[in-house]
Formats: C-alpha cells, sequence, structure tokens
C-alpha cells in the first residue's frame, strides 16, 4: 500500500482535462501524474467515481493485450483537510526530448477536415489520419482499430480525440504512436459496489451495460457507434481486421490474475470486473467472430 501524501510536488507542472483533480509528483526518482477520483457527474447516488481503479485496471489489461500502456500504480493520499483517497500515480512518458501531441492537435493540423480536432465523426478522424505526415497512415489507423476493440472489451465510454496521439520529437524530427493512457472511462467507473451484485445476478442489468451502453465516443452520422452492432456488422474491413488481431490476444487468465492482484478493491469489486469483461468478450468479441465466421 503506496502512500503517494509525502511525494515531492513538482508546482511548475499541471494538466488539463475535467476528468479529476491532478497532480505531478516525483516518486522513486520519476515524474508521475497522481490523478484524484472525480465526482461521479452520471451517479448522484456516489460521491465519487472509482475512475482511478478503472485507469490502473485497463492500462494493465491493455498491456496484456500487447499494447505500450502507461505505466500506473495505486496508492493513496491524504489532503491538508485529512481526506484519504485512493489515487493513481500515472507515469510521465514526455521526456526531454518527446513530448505529446494529443491526435485533436494533429487533427487540427489537416486544414481541410470539416470538423476541428475533437470533432469525433469517424468520416473526419479517418481523413486525419490518412492526411496527417508524422506516422505512416496504415500504421497509424492500425493502431487506432487496435484500441477501439480493446475499448470495447473494456467498454470505454470517452476515447476521444484529446486522450490518444503522438510522441514526437521536434528536434529530430522523429515520431511514434504514445503508449495508451487515460482509461478511467472503462470498467463502468460510476457504478456503486452495494449495486454491482444485483448487476451480475440480474442479465437484463448486465446486458443493458453490454448492448446498449456504454457507446464509443467515436460516431458515425452524428450518432456514437455501439460497439456490439458495428463490431458485429462486418461492415468496416479495418475494424474488422483488428478485431481478428486482438481477439488472438485476449487471454482472460492474465486478465483475471490483474484484476486479482489490484489492491484496494473488495471481493464484490473483482467479481464484477472479471464478470463483465468475461461477458462483453463473449457477447461482443466472440459473438462478432462466429458471424463472421458463418458468412465466409
Amino acid at each position: 500500500m503506496i502512500d503517494f501524501t509525502s511525494s515531492p510536488i513538482n508546482k511548475f507542472k499541471a494538466y488539463g482535462g475535467a476528468n479529476g483533480n491532478k497532480i505531478n509528483i516525483t516518486y522513486e526518482g520519476e515524474s508521475y501524474m497522481l490523478k484524484f477520483p472525480p465526482k461521479a457527474s452520471k451517479n448522484k447516488a456516489m460521491s465519487y467515481a472509482n475512475s482511478c481503479i478503472s485507469e490502473h485496471i485497463a492500462c494493465r489489461i491493455f498491456e496484456s493485450l500487447g499494447f505500450n500502456a502507461q505505466a500506473t500504480i495505486l496508492g493513496t493520499y491524504t489532503t491538508e483537510k485529512r481526506k484519504t483517497q485512493v489515487v493513481v500515480a500515472c507515469k510521465d512518458f514526455e521526456t526531454s526530448n518527446m513530448r505529446l501531441m494529443e491526435f485533436a492537435q494533429l487533427k487540427n493540423t489537416c486544414v481541410d477536415s470539416l470538423q476541428g480536432g475533437y470533432g469525433t465523426e469517424y468520416s473526419s478522424v479517418s481523413t486525419a489520419i490518412e492526411e496527417q505526415a508524422l506516422i505512416s497512415p496504415i500504421q497509424l489507423k492500425t493502431f487506432f482499430w487496435d484500441m477501439f476493440i480493446a475499448d470495447a472489451l473494456l467498454g470505454n465510454f470517452d476515447r476521444h480525440n484529446g486522450n490518444w496521439g503522438i510522441l514526437v520529437d521536434e528536434k529530430n524530427k522523429k515520431a511514434e504512436i504514445a503508449p495508451i493512457y487515460d482509461c478511467g472511462s472503462c470498467l463502468y467507473p460510476q457504478v456503486l459496489v452495494e449495486d454491482m451484485k444485483h448487476i451480475l445476478n440480474d442479465l437484463s442489468e448486465s446486458d443493458k451495460r453490454i448492448f446498449v451502453y456504454p457507446n464509443s465516443m467515436i460516431k458515425t452520422n452524428d450518432m456514437k457507434i455501439n460497439y456490439f452492432d458495428y463490431i458485429s456488422s462486418n461492415e468496416n474491413a479495418d475494424c474488422t481486421a483488428a478485431l481478428l488481431r486482438i481477439s488472438k490476444k485476449i487471454d482472460m487468465r492474465k486478465i483475471d490474475e490483474i484484476i486479482d492482484q489490484t489492491p484496494f478493491i473488495l471481493p464484490i469489486q473483482k467479481e464484477f470486473y472479471k464478470t463483465m469483461i468475461s461477458r462483453r468478450k463473449a457477447r461482443i468479441i466472440d459473438f462478432s467472430l462466429e458471424k463472421i465466421n458463418a458468412e465466409v
């Protein structure tokens, strides 16, 4: 159990974003963004969302799927008002040479785009992927759809253009895809612990959280993409190719082990996360694969 309270704070580095308060600390000689749990905006019965827990588990699951993911550590922090909270320390992957360029910033450089950088209509996202000149468009599109399938498995409702991107070295004219980061919107962060057993035991409640919501932030025809409908339709060849790639890398034993080793969470939370991921795999990923094979 790591207590970050006494870690040195760098007051000269700050972060944007709306998902909770953040400070920069030094832990064991390394720079980390320390994220605090945000207010639960969609569930008024809940004081704070479990997004710090979601952030840590989801990053480790992304890693198990073969992605380069941000290093995270769960711990506690006690504020000056004596409030102790579970927090997540996210290791800074920027260096003296490499800085993060969010995809939204990169998208803004595509001057013929019909949407601004934060516009998530897939047609404009796809155009920006093809027009940008920092990363091979084929490589970036492959990454985008692989990330989409992994987000579908984990129920991410907030993968927008501001929380994925590219590391750029302006001096040496180099660029690479940034590690996966900002995964606090995965794994139902605003479900009360008291409601988890009910959701697991009531298949209609479970199914709503698989087939109805959460949806992707990516849109088609100004409507958020429904993960199940879109992936199982087999209408997008790039999405289907990613499904085939990522499905082979899903190891539920590894995922269960990641969850079982997560500190601070109760047995019912572990059961909830493991069961819901397993159900999303079966009913979105496996179903879509079976449907594709049946159509061949």
